[in-house]
């Protein structure tokens, strides 16, 4: 039995690697878990809460109907994004027409779910004449065809990891193509698509925007009422805590899933043999799914924003709120470049974080995003951060804080797959610390960090929940704007054209993260990157 290698011993060169990660894990302590812990502190303080409270009958069927709510919708993403996937990774097609189709899938995330009320609010008609049972399919809805496309995701590079050996032997076993996918194809892929519905019945669980929009009771909408009625945000986390206590339980669960082998394929062009044998004729099916999450929902948008006329209302529009969609772009570039370098820089050296604290990176997405403003207020209203509470680095601040751990876990997915040979050549080499970092380090972490930022943008981009309390006065960002124009406005012509600006803008800095890891100078990996790693 051969022995286990060891870590390489530790060296002078690795003294600035060591100490910058330091640096990193204390300021990801301070932007991403003070906040729960200041909310915890403000708890035990707090004598505004007592037990019963959580003993309401009303209370607990909010609470029943907001787990009915996630259930269902993550039912139905993992029900159309996971046939999309085995469709789109199944057919007989060239690759780039494959890697096509999958970006044009993928561009439904880029529509936040709120945004996608203002295109089915149309099919309700007078809301308050609606029943609340009307309003609460209508919300599973929007929630499956909004994050169908993250299903889609987790579930291709799923497939796409498939050893092709295994393809093979499956295609050549004369089992039916239903008996190849329950048996083979679900096993195989469990743990992608565990993390990947994990991940939506969270999101789903604690959003409050499309419930308050639908004027849909739900226990996160009460949770901000609740704050709003008391102003005590320890209270409120009490009262909050049976949702903390979910969302919590569903952050362990899909990092429970990135630790069974869960990973990124770094390329698109990653070798897949599927055993399913689909004809195109199947191509029909999935183009009438990414109609309904795509080309419906833009369609309609550019529709409501006046069709034709969209260009020649352009200029009104930029006029009234080209400052806010201004202001957003700037504090998404600055919150994405500030999480993708906490996260490049946090994982180097390869040596991996212990699996508690990698499973404590999950749980600041169970925090209540109107909590989450709240304890940023206490935390930076006061003299010496008064700086970052009374600008937009608030607004920074509440992004990171909530979808940090996005970005440093798809990151950490991606950077496994980087061989070990590498980075102890590199550690071992007598060159300073900035050559290695340029020529070896950020080549390797190039498409990983690339893909954090993708994933990043496209959840902060759309963030509101923390922003609608943590706003200062004069830097409204636009989902804020948007927001509160379908919230009181029945014109619709406004937002949607500012959801079609703010939807280019956020295809924009995607566009220019992922063109950057390709042409950073060394950075084409070897091929080698699949290869498993040798511990």
């Amino acid at each position: 039995m051969k022995s286990p290698r060891r870590a390489p011993p530790f060296t002078a060169s690795k003294a600035p690697l060591l100490l910058a990660r330091a640096a990193g894990w204390l300021l990801v302590a301070f932007l991403v878990f003070l906040p729960g812990a200041f909310l915890i502190l403000e708890m035990a303080l707090s004598d505004r809460w007592r037990p019963g409270d959580l003993l309401s009958g009303r209370l607990a069927g909010l609470f029943l109907r907001s787990l009915l709510l996630a259930g269902s919708s993550t039912a139905l993403a993992a029900l159309l994004g996971g046939g999309a996937a085995v469709i789109l990774e199944s057919v007989k097609m060239t690759e780039a027409w494959r890697t096509a189709l999958r970006l044009l899938a993928l561009a439904g995330l880029l529509l936040p779910p709120y945004y996608q009320v203002a295109v089915w609010r149309r099919l309700l008609g007078d809301l308050p004449g609606r029943g609340p049972e009307v309003r609460f399919l209508f919300a599973v809805l929007i929630f499956g065809f909004a994050y169908a496309p993250l299903i889609l995701a987790f579930f291709s590079s799923g497939l796409r990891a498939i050893p092709v050996e295994i393809g093979e032997a499956a295609r050549l076993s004369g089992e039916s193509r239903w008996r190849i996918a329950a048996r083979v194809i679900l096993p195989l892929v469990s743990s992608s698509l565990g993390a990947g519905a994990a991940l939506v019945f969270l999101l789903v669980f604690l959003n409050y925007e499309v419930p308050a929009l639908l004027l849909l009771s739900a226990y996160p909408v009460e949770i901000l009422i609740e704050y709003q009625a008391t102003g005590d945000a320890g209270a409120a986390f009490f009262f909050a805590l049976p949702a903390v206590a979910v969302a919590g339980s569903a952050a362990a669960l899909a990092g429970r899933f990135f630790e069974r082998g869960f990973s990124f394929a770094p390329s698109a062009s990653t070798r897949f043999l599927s055993p399913l044998e689909l004809g195109k004729g199947w191509s029909l099916l999935f183009w009438g799914l990414a109609l309904l999450w795509v080309a419906w929902p833009l369609g309609k948008l550019f529709s409501m924003a006046g069709g034709a006329r969209f260009f020649s209302n352009a200029r009104a529009v930029l006029h009234l709120h080209g400052r806010d969609l201004g202001w957003s772009a700037l504090v998404s570039l600055a919150a994405v470049v500030l999480a993708v370098l906490l996260a490049g820089i946090t994982m180097l050296p390869r040596r991996r974080p212990p699996a508690w604290l990698r499973c404590l990176l999950w749980f600041p997405l169970a925090v209540p995003g109107p909590l989450l403003g709240a304890a940023l207020i206490r935390i930076y209203n006061r003299p010496v951060l008064e700086i970052i509470y009374d600008g937009p680095g608030i607004l920074i601040v509440a992004g990171v804080a909530r979808f940090f751990p996005i970005a440093w876990h798809a990151a950490s997915a991606c950077w496994r797959s980087v061989p070990l040979e590498y980075l102890e050549s590199a550690a071992l080499s007598p060159a300073a610390f900035h050559a290695r970092l340029l020529r070896v380090y950020l080549p390797l972490a190039a498409p990983g960090l690339a893909l954090a930022a993708a994933a990043f943008l496209i959840f902060q981009s759309g963030e509101l929940s923390a922003s609608v309390l943590a706003a200062p006065p004069g830097f409204q960002p636009v989902p804020l704007t948007i927001y509160s124009l379908l919230h009181y406005n029945t014109v619709l012509e406004t937002p949607a054209a500012l959801c079609l600006f703010h939807l280019a803008a956020v295809l924009f800095m995607i566009g220019c993260f992922q063109l950057l890891a390709r042409v950073w100078p060394a950075g084409k990996r070897t091929g080698k990157e699949h290869e498993p790693e040798t511990r």
